[in-house]
């Protein structure tokens, strides 16, 4: 399947952004779960501001690490835990509050252990639906970028 034969499904403003977006622009062109599952784990790690090492570690992964996975797993679970401490003091819940940041950095970090497993559908999918559960703006390119990776997956998956 050619991934143009995918952007049918895809609006204007999905054009215009694969036209400006070199790197999905090429996974376009070329779909692979590799590369879907990749580029929405560059887009989790930037937009929920992971700049660790473990972050980076995990990104420049070239293959499947269960240790690396568990790393980032007990980093969720720290990141969820945090939270709930945070979420009973005077601010509470929300997603603007302490608590929802550290939340929204949790499932970033869950999103990023999944990237670590198979280059499967399955694995694509729960990375791009770690992406989902950011706080994006529906008319910015990280949510319509997380929009062309949905569509190509389910393409792929045909």
């Amino acid at each position: 399947m050619d991934g143009m034969d995918s952007l049918i499904f895809l609006e204007p403003e999905h054009h215009e952004l694969i036209g400006r977006d070199q790197a999905l622009a090429a996974v376009v062109a070329a779909p692979t779960y590799a590369g879907i599952i990749a580029l929405a784990a560059r887009l989790i790690v930037r937009v929920a501001g992971l700049d660790d090492d473990l972050s980076r570690t995990a990104l420049t992964a070239t293959a499947p690490d269960e240790d690396l996975r568990r790393r980032l797993a007990e980093r969720a679970d720290a990141l969820r835990a945090e939270a709930a401490a945070v979420a009973s003091g005077p601010t509470g819940p929300g997603w603007d509050s302490p608590a929802g940041r550290l939340l929204i950095r949790e499932q970033a970090v869950r999103g990023l252990g999944h990237a670590l497993g198979p280059a499967d559908g399955k694995t694509a999918r729960a990375v791009i639906r770690s992406g989902r559960t950011l706080r994006l703006d529906e008319d910015g390119d990280d949510f319509l970028t997380l929009e062309v990776l949905f569509v190509l997956d389910d393409r792929l998956g045909r």
